[in-house]
């Protein structure tokens, strides 16, 4: 049980508040042009605008070391200048670029007066906030806050209280609300601070902090190398936790796309009886929905593909987490990690099972958008073909029919000539027939052709059809 001792005169030896920030660098879909802006930009802000490109270029060059864990500094480390005791220690793990940011309580200057515990706690706070402002940390970040007892009659209890109560670092700072857990390594006691993020908006908004006070036992040069150990167990240990946290965000965005992408194949699959049980089918109307529907495929299948990813990648990190935890166990056996091992089993039952339910579900959504393609683009060609093979009947026959007319009028031509001049015989005494006798004739013979290349038209149309 947490105690609650209300002393005031509280002091620490050592006190050090650290910041941990990433933020992803090798990103999928990045373009080398946009991680090299980026990276730029990072180291500028860090080296306080004394970044020379022989200084990028090396940090480049690093960067491209096959390592899963890359320091990224030749020093490793890079000091504040005063007022501020602290450094800059930048790191690359995998595709994300991660930096702590340490500040601590003791005052630059020797001569100066000492202060007190709530004094340090805010110079170290506004020495944090004031190197951290333009490091990007998109994917999260995680506090650190530590010291150690001066004797063993100080509560750490009341004094991890004291330290989350004076520094604020999560909105509206409530101990009872905050504090999640309690352990213990290498000596020190643990105390979990963590607000959870409520709003799904896709960024990692999860307040964290771990408190570490150590026993007044220790010497400084065993703290240091105990330090030395637990630092680098959280960069990684917060660097899990936190893409985690961010990729469950994540996956609300493509989550909200692809469900919206399915009420849209919902509707246009209900559209379709209506549009092919009309004695006409409207092959405009079809060929629109067909273009929506092969506009949602493609970005639809490849959001799909990111979201199985997000899948495996918490599923990734969840492993990396729990072996990190076993790692630290193994080095002090006699530690207590129980609530931090919390985490794991949130992310394993609510996290990666609700992702790899969804994918399940999104992936059955993407077969009634497959099966809406192949079934309108069956019917419009169906429809051409219909179309086509009227038209190929119309020519046909229209073909036919001129052409038996042709025959006709050529054949037909002087008989009725013959038989107008028999109907109609020219008045004694002229050679030539009248001009009506013309008009007649030839007007006879364009009936007689026209009527002849109709009949053999509508005859090859009704041959043609039943042969097909």
């Amino acid at each position: 049980m947490i105690d609650h001792d209300p002393k005031t005169d509280l002091t620490l030896h050592y006190p050090a508040l650290d910041l941990f920030l990433y933020d992803l660098q090798d990103g999928l879909g990045k373009s080398a042009a946009a991680v090299d802006q980026k990276r730029r930009q990072v180291w500028q802000g860090i080296l306080n605008g004394q970044l020379t490109e022989a200084t990028l270029a090396e940090i480049k060059g690093r960067e491209e070391t096959l390592s899963g864990y890359i320091e990224l500094l030749a020093e490793k480390r890079l000091r504040f200048s005063p007022p501020y005791d602290g450094y800059y220690y930048p790191v690359k793990l995998g595709d994300t670029f991660a930096v702590m940011v340490d500040c601590s309580g003791k005052p630059c200057d020797d001569a100066a007066s000492p202060l007190s515990l709530a004094e340090q706690l805010q110079h170290m706070k506004a020495g944090v906030q004031e190197h951290a402002r333009t490091i990007p940390g998109q994917m999260g970040q995680s506090w650190l806050i530590w010291g150690q007892l001066p004797d063993s009659s100080q509560s750490p209890g009341a004094t991890a209280r004291f330290l989350h109560d004076q520094l604020a670092l999560f909105p509206s700072p409530n101990w009872d609300q905050d504090c999640r857990g309690q352990g213990r390594y290498h000596g020190a006691t643990l105390f979990e601070l963590q607000r959870p993020d409520q709003t799904p908006d896709g960024h990692n908004q999860h307040h964290y902090a771990l408190i570490g006070l150590f026993p007044a036992h220790l010497s400084k040069g065993e703290l240091q190398g105990i330090m030395g150990q637990f630092y680098r167990h959280l960069m990684r240990l917060f660097h899990y936790r936190n893409k985690i946290l961010w990729v469950y965000e994540q996956s609300f965005q493509l989550k909200t796309s692809l469900k919206a992408a399915t009420s849209t194949v919902q509707t246009l699959t209900e559209q379709l009886p209506g549009l092919i049980t009309q004695p006409r089918v409207d092959l405009n109307s079809l060929q629109q929905n067909l273009a929506t529907a092969l506009q949602i495929a493609q970005p639809y299948a490849t959001n799909l593909g990111y979201f199985a990813e997000q899948a495996s990648t918490i599923e990734v990190n969840l492993q990396n987490y729990g072996l990190r935890l076993d790692a630290m166990e193994k080095q002090d056996p006699a530690c207590d990690l129980v609530f931090l091992r919390h985490f794991e089993e949130l992310a394993q039952e609510k996290y990666l099972a609700q992702l790899q339910t969804d994918e399940k579900i999104l992936t059955a959504g993407f077969k009634p958008l497959e099966n809406y393609t192949k079934t309108v683009t069956g019917i419009i060609d169906i429809e051409r073909s219909k179309n086509e093979r009227k038209l190929n009947l119309t020519i046909a026959s229209a073909s036919a029919g001129l052409g038996a007319a042709s025959l006709a009028a050529s054949t037909f031509n002087d008989q009725a000539k013959q038989l107008v001049a028999v109907w109609m015989p020219p008045p004694q005494g002229q050679t030539q027939p009248p001009v009506a006798s013309y008009l007649i004739s030839t007007a006879l013979a364009f009936g007689v052709s026209a009527s002849v290349g109709v009949l053999f038209a509508w005859l090859t149309y009704r041959l043609l059809r039943r042969r097909g």
